[in-house]
């Protein structure tokens, strides 16, 4: 693969995989061969050439034989082809996975890069004022360099270093809501619950599985932060315990969803208890989508605070000039 198609491939590997999602449950409900149905949805899709070149390399790949695991490495998260894979080990049809825990990540990928591209609006609108502000200074640092307004040591150190600031402010800006969201107060819990629901989607799914408690514990902080429990060395009396203790401790529940688990677990309800936090967690992220603007528009604010300040300075110091200047214009029209 060249570097032209990897780039196509990366633009069209979203598409890639809904398709994939769409046609593994397609091809259990009418009864037929995934890859007779990846055949046909590639002459579907023929418009869209890179959608159907995939496709029938996927359909190619499944009719010689090929383990989908292998056949989908490429394409779907290490999360999912873990899944199928031990699916596949356990007997179980990958179609159920599809199914059940595809909805709680597709929802989880859709709500975290719409979050992320909303938080492009502050970056753009503080780009936007320091650049015009600057544009605005640049006059203003000519009067002030030929002596025409008598701007204070102040006023003409911010004219002067307002850009290499404001570069600073907007470099660690950048970092942050880009780069490193997940950190931002205001936006951080969402973050949280996205990563949490995702945890109980796949304990959920191994538990459905009859996968082992040790093992989902195990697979679960393979995939997931335990920078609060990686030292710890406390003995339980059972791997259930142990799960709940890492759940709460890592603050992927909160503190009455712990209490709800650990009810359920005690009533020998433990997979009744996950679908129900499960379920809240969903309900949690549908809820958050709601406040996503109003914290947007705060952290805008927040972020042109700096530069408007910095005019606010001058604009206050320009004023007192003037002020300065009428009042020794009408001393000297004072008749003596």
């Amino acid at each position: 693969m060249n570097f032209i198609d990897k780039i196509n491939f990366l633009l069209a590997k979203k598409k890639i995989r809904k398709t994939i999602y769409k046609t593994e449950i397609d091809c259990t409900d009418m009864g037929i061969a995934n890859f007779l149905l990846f055949k046909k949805y590639a002459k579907v899709y023929k418009e869209d050439a890179v959608l159907s070149m995939h496709l029938s390399k996927i359909h190619k790949a499944l009719e010689r034989g090929a383990s989908s695991v292998l056949v989908y490495r490429e394409i779907l998260d290490k999360d999912l082809l873990y899944l199928i894979d031990l699916g596949i080990k356990k007997g179980v049809d990958p179609v159920e996975i599809f199914r059940k825990y595809v909805p709680f990540k597709e929802l989880g990928e859709e709500t975290e890069t719409s979050l992320k591209k909303k938080l492009y609006v502050p970056i753009i609108m503080f780009l936007l004022a320091v650049a015009g502000i600057y544009y605005t200074l640049d006059n203003f640092i000519v009067m002030a360099e030929s002596g025409k307004i008598p701007f204070s040591e102040k006023s003409v150190f911010i004219m002067n270093n307002f850009l290499l600031i404001n570069s600073v402010i907007g470099g660690i800006s950048i970092y942050f809501f880009l780069i490193k969201p997940s950190v931002l107060p205001g936006v951080k819990g969402i973050f949280n619950k996205i990563r949490s629901m995702m945890l109980l989607a796949i304990i959920q799914t191994m538990s459905n599985m009859n996968s082992g408690t040790r093992e989902i514990l195990d697979s679960i902080k393979k995939q997931f932060s335990t920078s609060k429990t990686k030292k710890q060395r406390r003995r339980f009396s059972d791997d259930t315990q142990a799960l709940l203790y890492f759940l709460k401790k890592e603050e992927y529940l909160t503190l009455l969803q712990s209490g709800y688990l650990e009810i359920s677990v005690e009533r020998g309800e433990f997979s009744r208890g996950i679908e129900h936090v499960l379920m809240e967690k969903k309900q949690e992220i549908a809820d958050s989508r709601g406040i996503v603007d109003e914290v947007i528009s705060k952290i805008s604010l927040f972020l042109l605070l700096p530069p408007l300040l910095m005019v606010l300075v001058i604009f206050l110091d320009l004023m007192e000039a003037s002020s300065i200047g009428m009042t020794g214009n009408m001393s000297g029209n004072i008749p003596r």
